[in-house]
């Protein structure tokens, strides 16, 4: 039996009269009068709350006219401070008096006729106290439901059969003979503690809680033999079983792989660490192309990142490096001077020779009245002509400007950056013209 219900605190009251109490203790005192409850009055006979017995004995008597009809509880607290010992005669009859004055106005209810001790800091009494008041509550409120005319009526509906004995005929109980037998096992096995069974819930909290455990369904398998639920499930690619192409021994074979390295690696003679170091100025070097190359990268990222239409190199310009710049890094690089400007120079030179027309118009003009051949454009396949390839060339150029113009990535940009024109969708419009504007 675990009766359950609502505990409301309400604030504290002082021992004053009703026209001098705040708003707040005026709700309790609502609260008391109107609620269908049972009341608990809490007194604390060690007086260390700060209010002697006689004070807490006044507030009682001022606010018993508020229990009419209600069942009553006085509860004695702190019994952990073993004030028992310490009351005396008159603080005893004062107590009692604090019953003798509810008698006649509170119903008479078990349990209303004593005071109950218990102590919240040990949680002694708790329980009993808790019980008695729901018990009190539920008595009165059945008694109330029988005195009413709707429990009557129901009464009257009700009909209570028994059984009559039909004949002489004996009709002992029948007990399957399985039932008799468990009987018998749990009379033998009396005072024997059972091993419970484990639940799902006692497993989950067994390895590992809520959120950790994953329960193993492969148990409630229903197959023809149990253990086949546990065997690993084949991996079939291209319609075969990878199992079958597995080595058993590929364990054994790799730890004969590693002790074979091992050997090799011990009669291998051991390297100087000496030589592998550089010098200084080496190492200087090393840490200047290597940070210059994680610049390079970090700049190329960046390039690459940013969001830019593809634009020809006629319009944006051509680009190149400036060779005084090229000489100059590859000065920072650690090379010597004279080095660098013969690498700048020979770089210059390829670049020449790669492109006749870079040349100045002097010097071309020169190499064809010398009778060297110019070399015949190319046209490429499906072109009819030089004309058409201008031409095809030209109109390529009006494309580009075209979606360097929108901000378009390429041909596939197809990114509607406005989906909602001003001009388009603001003013009023008339009949005839949600189509159009």
């Amino acid at each position: 039996k675990s009766p359950r219900g609502q505990a409301i605190d309400p604030p504290g009251i002082l021992d004053k009269p009703l026209e001098q109490r705040n708003t707040i203790e005026m709700q309790s005192i609502t609260a008391l009068a109107h609620l269908r409850a049972a009341v608990l009055f809490f007194i604390d006979p060690s007086e260390t709350c700060g209010y002697t017995i006689a004070d807490q004995v006044s507030l009682f008597r001022s606010l018993v006219p508020l229990f009419a009809n209600k069942p009553l509880l006085v509860v004695a607290n702190k019994t952990d401070l073993n004030w028992q010992s310490e009351l005396t005669p008159d603080h005893r009859a004062a107590l009692d008096s604090m019953l003798a004055s509810s008698t006649g106005l509170t119903p008479a209810t078990p349990g209303a006729d004593r005071i109950m001790n218990m102590s919240a800091q040990d949680a002694a009494g708790v329980d009993e106290v808790k019980n008695a008041a729901c018990e009190m509550l539920l008595a009165q409120r059945v008694e109330q439901k029988v005195r009413t005319n709707r429990a009557a009526a129901v009464l009257n509906r009700l009909h209570v059969a028994q059984p009559r004995k039909r004949d002489e005929k004996e009709r002992p109980a029948n007990i399957p003979a399985s039932v008799a037998r468990a009987r018998e096992d749990a009379m033998e096995m009396e005072g024997v503690l059972r091993p419970k069974r484990r639940t799902e819930k006692d497993l989950m909290e067994e390895n590992g809680g809520a959120g950790v455990y994953s329960m193993d369904y492969r148990k409630l398998y229903d197959l023809k033999v149990p253990k086949w639920a546990y065997d690993i499930i084949p991996e079939i690619v291209d319609g075969k079983n990878i199992a079958d192409f597995v080595d058993p021994d590929i364990e054994k074979r790799l730890e004969e792989l590693e002790v074979e390295e091992d050997a090799r690696l011990a009669m291998l003679p051991e390297e100087d660490d000496e030589d592998l170091k550089l010098d200084e100025e080496s190492q200087k070097q090393f840490d200047d192309i290597r940070e210059k190359k994680t610049l390079m990268k970090q700049a190329s990222k960046r390039e690459k990142g940013k969001a830019r239409s593809t634009v020809a190199k006629t319009i944006l310009g051509k680009r190149g490096r400036a060779a005084a710049d090229v000489e100059a890094e590859l000065e920072e690089l650690g090379m010597d001077s004279d080095d660098a400007r013969d690498t700048v120079a020979l770089i210059k030179s390829h670049s020449s020779a790669r492109r006749p027309n870079s040349f100045p118009a002097s010097k071309r003009a020169r190499l064809s009245a010398d009778g060297e051949k110019t070399p015949t454009e190319v046209v490429p396949k499906g072109i009819k002509d030089t004309e058409a390839k201008t031409k095809v060339e030209k109109l390529r150029r009006v494309q580009e400007r075209r979606r360097a113009k929108y901000g378009r990535q390429g041909e596939a940009d197809r990114n509607v950056y406005n989906e909602m024109p001003k001009h388009l969708f603001s003013g009023k419009r008339k009949g005839g013209k949600t189509d159009r504007r």
